[in-house]
């Protein structure tokens, strides 16, 4: 019972490093979709087809 604690802890530190990393890759999505949005108003404000994530 403990090892599978064990297993789902070490998961969750897992987790947590993609979802850090995950994040900080959708904040500079965002980041490049807001300044391309002040040179093209005219397109959507939010693309993340162009984002690679």
């Amino acid at each position: 019972m403990s090892s599978e604690l064990q297993k789902m802890g070490s998961m969750g530190k897992i987790k947590g490093q993609y979802v850090l990393k995950y994040m900080r890759m959708v904040a500079r999505c965002v980041e490049t979709n807001m300044l391309r949005h002040e040179q093209y108003p005219h397109k959507e404000r939010f693309s993340f087809l162009g984002c690679e994530l």
